[in-house]
């Protein structure tokens, strides 16, 4: 049975391609990337894995027209899973409490400095990404305000006549 996978922009940016994962082409890549794999350390597999986090995040970053707000934590939470690192341990590990946690991977409550510091240290991500996704989502939530309620303030209300 032939089996497509859509591809998110398209081939050409257009959201119209598929690859067919029952091509020869198809398996032989996929021959060649498990051979690969397979060749790795733990080590080198753990960079692997946290190169592609940070690369999806960089993405989300730089993404102009961003239709859902991808909170931080949700970044995080990928990780801990690709690791099997269970959430509590996780939470009491950097100082959380577990309900504090939830709410962060579930994007209820953000990731601070401190926490952005520890999170570098931890996995070799940069703070600034942390801390830049944070700031691009409160930038999107405030962007959503209504407008309307803004237009009363205007300079010419400030400056003597």
């Amino acid at each position: 049975m032939k089996k497509e996978i859509p591809i998110d922009e398209g081939i050409i940016g257009n959201g119209t391609g598929f690859i067919d994962t029952e091509s020869e082409d198809f398996k032989m890549l996929q021959r060649a990337i498990l051979e690969e794999a397979s060749r790795q350390t733990p080590e080198q597999r753990r960079n692997l894995i946290l190169r592609g986090v940070r690369l999806r995040m960089e993405h989300y970053l730089q993404e102009k027209d961003t239709k859902k707000i991808t909170p931080a934590g949700s970044f995080l939470k990928e990780i801990l899973d690709e690791f099997n690192i269970k959430n509590s341990s996780f939470a009491e590990y950097v100082g959380l409490t577990k309900t504090n946690f939830s709410a962060l991977i579930h994007g209820k409550r953000k990731i601070n400095s401190e926490l952005a510091h520890k999170l570098e240290a931890i996995f070799n991500i940069k703070l600034d990404l942390w801390l830049g996704i944070e700031h691009k989502n409160y930038l999107l939530e405030v962007k959503k305000e209504p407008k309307k309620k803004y237009q009363k303030y205007k300079v010419n209300d400030l400056i003597p006549a």
